[in-house]
């Protein structure tokens, strides 16, 4: 489902701005880009949106601006460079060596300094971020559901237009077993000169009958269209729901059409498969 969410946030410290957008997705699919590095952040910050957005690609962006002159902290151990001071001091005394002491000795030795990264310490900034993803994530579900109250009415349109269609072919259901019927009376009589087994030909009628009947299929369309308003009214995500029941409503359509053998029935087929890829299409933007 399409969508767009957009939340500032900021204190003495950061400007935090984050903005979501949602297009079609069968499932979720998640993208975060930052102005700043946040792989340490990354799986919190995709949890705290899918307390709201469970379908979807989202894509994330974050602009963090920091009133702090660095992310990183620098921190000296002093005391091991001392240590390591006193080291070559008695190098030089033990073996007698003429060389100076020079700054870069002490800034190779990576030991001696340590950055540390503020932002992994830092719970405020977590804190913000976390309450402007959330945020923004709101306004995309705010977006998506005044979108998905009007899928709801379109999905409910075509199911009226497949309810009619479902009334048309129950009416036509009888028919291609009496053309059947009068079809072979004539054919028997003729190759007979009217001295037919009449039981014989009720017998071939039932059995074609039987043959081609979908009377059940209709039932269990039927039990489909309920199911599918109740769904629609749920609170909760729908939109698997709906891709489930979509594809039984197909697959009982595709049972008829196989055993209709009518040039009638064949018709509603084609046109209730023409409205169940409609509503599937819509159903691809539902949540």
């Amino acid at each position: 489902m399409t969508g767009y969410g957009r939340s500032k946030t900021e204190n003495p410290s950061y400007t935090i701005e984050a903005e979501i957008r949602s297009v079609n997705h069968r499932f979720l699919d998640l993208h975060i880009r930052s102005t700043e590095p946040m792989m340490h952040l990354e799986e919190k910050i995709k949890k705290s949106i899918q307390k709201f957005l469970k379908r979807g690609r989202l894509d994330v962006h974050l602009n963090i601006q920091r009133r702090l002159q660095s992310a990183k902290q620098l921190n000296v151990d002093w005391t091991l460079i001392e240590d390591y001071y006193r080291f070559i001091l008695e190098l030089k005394k033990k073996y007698a060596l003429a060389d100076d002491i020079r700054l870069e000795h002490f800034l190779t030795r990576s030991e001696f300094f340590q950055f540390t990264d503020l932002r992994e310490e830092d719970g405020e900034f977590e804190a913000l971020l976390m309450r402007t993803v959330e945020d923004a994530a709101k306004n995309v579900l705010a977006m998506r559901k005044r979108e998905g109250e009007l899928l709801q009415r379109e999905l409910l349109h075509y199911l009226s237009l497949l309810k009619k269609e479902w009334e048309e072919l129950q009416a036509l259901s009888p028919q291609p077993v009496e053309r059947y019927r009068e079809q072979l009376y004539k054919k028997i009589n003729l190759l007979t000169n009217g001295n037919m087994d009449e039981n014989r030909l009720l017998t071939e009628v039932a059995l074609f009958a039987d043959r081609i009947d979908f009377s059940e299929e209709l039932d269990r369309l039927k039990s489909h269209f309920a199911q599918f308003e109740a769904v629609l009214a749920e609170e909760e995500p729908v939109g698997r729901k709906i891709d489930f029941l979509l594809q039984e409503m197909n697959r009982e359509v595709n049972t008829i059409g196989s055993k209709g053998n009518d040039a009638g029935v064949s018709k509603k087929v084609v046109e209730m498969k023409s409205l169940l890829e409609k509503m599937r299409e819509q159903a691809q933007n539902i949540e």
